[in-house]
């Protein structure tokens, strides 16, 4: 699904107090979690990104359950949007080349620079102190499917 274009438009104007974003997923059990998140981007007008924040219990919930939702709302203009779809997880310790939604893990994790031992010192830290797996870091890839409401 195309984003609508008012929403589009907002968006790509990148201005953090535009909106208010909640983003929300679930359980396979059917127990929900919210997260306020700040927006990151828009790829190819249909793919929201946004970024993990070490959310672990949203990344628990996107390893069970893939279906999500998405909200945007502005106490200035009234906008309320409420988005559902489908949302997955680039991790740095993904393979390059490992596809979601079209979008490469290289792709992903290029776009919000370079995620090697150049720029993550934890890498040279002593062995007794440095965790064993890196899958902290990381970018929510949200696919709209359905306009659930809209007031722009």
């Amino acid at each position: 699904m195309k984003l609508p274009e008012k929403l589009l438009q907002r968006l790509k104007a990148r201005s953090p107090e535009l909106f208010i974003t909640y983003f929300a997923t679930s359980s396979k059990d059917g127990k929900t979690n919210l997260l306020p998140i700040p927006f990151s981007d828009v790829v190819n007008d249909e793919l929201i990104l946004l970024p993990d924040l070490f959310a672990q219990k949203t990344k628990v919930n996107l390893n069970e359950n893939h279906h999500a939702s998405l909200s945007f709302t502005s106490e200035k203009d009234g906008t309320n949007i409420v988005l559902e779809g489908t949302a997955d997880i680039v991790q740095w310790g993904h393979p390059a080349k490992f596809k979601i939604f079209g979008l490469t893990a290289e792709d992903v994790l290029n776009h919000y620079g370079d995620w090697d031992s150049t720029v993550e010192p934890v890498l040279e830290a002593d062995e007794s102190i440095r965790p064993t797996v890196f899958a902290e870091r990381g970018v929510i890839i949200f696919k709209p499917e359905r306009l659930v409401e809209a007031s722009i």
